[in-house]
């Protein structure tokens, strides 16, 4: 019995230091008043005849919380059958609540115990020593601050008995039911923290690169452009708006460079009486690429022999007319063939043809050059005429 009583003894004080340390907030504790029957299964041992005897009972129960919703508890108990058989029980247990008891009025709970009994037998000194385990369930309802109210239903049975025994009052399984008066105290309860308040990085565009890291934190662009739309050749002009978007360029040349031939034609003085062959002149025409109107090195060679023919003959002018081909709108083909005709335009002025010379037109996608191959229609034709 000794060793048994060390085991629960031992056991109790485990689950209170293992557990006290993880409680960050005053623990609890309570004192209960404790009232109850008990109904006591006993045998006759020469007959083997059962009988059942009636105990009225009286005790106290300290308990401390060891973590949330978990008790250790001590109890006395003293029980009473009129003035013949007497019992006195001390016990500890564990109890645990089903219920979170800082939200909720009503918390039930079950419980196990292990107890030391000793009992008479008709008005005899205590002579009987049982270990004795039970289990039981309950509920406590809180009345007013500190104060509740418990209810119990419990089960006993004998592990096995010492001492003097009673040849005729032989104690076995008891049910007991016990009503009690609870004080609490000594509870803080627990305060939830306050989330920090996390600061949610901003992508304003949406294209992957924060707003602290994005140099265009408004347009969606790339990292490779830290943020900026794509800016393949790094003339600052982004691709979406370069007419070379391969090659670096101006900005006021919409991205394009500055063509400048190997061997640019020299305007030589010529004599304007001179006779203009009309048999001589010829149209060109320059080719561009899809909603482009860059001029490229080939466009620029057909430009050069121009420039050369104007040089010539100075008395001839020049009608550019610009076309493009039918995917897009009109309006949007119209600015497009306007722009490609001012990129003929001006790369014949830096060249020295006078701007009186020029008489440019825009026709769209109404006069396409072919309904198959879309190639020949983005172009820019030139006129020469007197």
């Amino acid at each position: 019995m000794k060793k048994l009583l060390f085991i629960l003894f031992s056991f109790s004080a485990f689950a209170q230091q293992s557990t006290v340390e993880d409680i960050k907030y005053t623990p609890r504790h309570s004192m209960a008043l404790l009232l109850g029957g008990t109904n006591r299964w006993m045998q006759e041992l020469p007959s083997r005849r059962d009988f059942l005897v009636n105990y009225t009972e009286l005790g106290l129960q300290y308990a401390r919380e060891t973590k949330p919703n978990v008790d250790v508890f001590g109890t006395l108990l003293f029980g009473l059958n009129g003035a013949h058989d007497r019992y006195a029980s001390a016990g500890l247990g564990l109890r645990y609540y089903l219920r979170d008891r800082d939200k909720f009025r009503l918390k039930p709970f079950g419980q196990f115990a292990g107890d030391v009994v000793f009992d008479n037998n008709y008005n005899q000194t205590y002579r009987d020593v049982d270990f004795a385990g039970s289990i039981a369930a309950g509920v406590d309802y809180k009345v007013a601050e500190h104060w509740l109210l418990r209810g119990l239903t419990q089960v006993g049975f004998p592990f096995f008995v010492s001492g003097k025994l009673d040849p005729l009052n032989h104690r076995g399984t008891n049910f007991s039911t016990t009503l009690g008066l609870v004080f609490e105290w000594g509870h803080s309860p627990i305060v939830e923290p306050v989330p920090d308040v996390v600061a949610v990085p901003l992508d304003t565009d949406g294209d992957g690169i924060l707003d602290s890291e994005d140099d265009c934190p408004t347009v969606k662009g790339v990292r490779e452009n830290k943020g900026c739309p794509a800016d393949k050749d790094g003339d600052g002009v982004i691709d979406a708006l370069d007419d070379c978007p391969v090659v670096a360029g101006l900005k006021e040349l919409k991205g394009c460079p500055p063509v400048v031939p190997s061997e640019a034609p020299v305007l030589a003085a010529v004599d304007p009486r001179r006779e203009v062959n009309l048999d001589s002149l010829f149209d060109t025409v320059v080719y561009f690429r899809t909603d482009k109107s860059w001029i490229g090195p080939m466009n620029a060679r057909k430009l050069d022999r121009i420039i050369s023919l104007l040089a010539e003959y100075p008395s001839v002018n020049v009608v550019l007319q610009g076309h493009t081909d039918y995917r897009q709108t009109e309006q949007y083909n119209t600015g497009l063939a306007e722009r490609r005709v001012a990129s003929v335009r001006r790369y014949l002025m830096q060249r020295g043809v006078s701007a009186d010379r020029f008489k440019g037109e825009a026709f769209s996608e109404l006069v396409p050059a072919s309904k198959t191959d879309l190639q020949l229609n983005r172009r820019v034709e030139v006129h020469i005429w007197k």
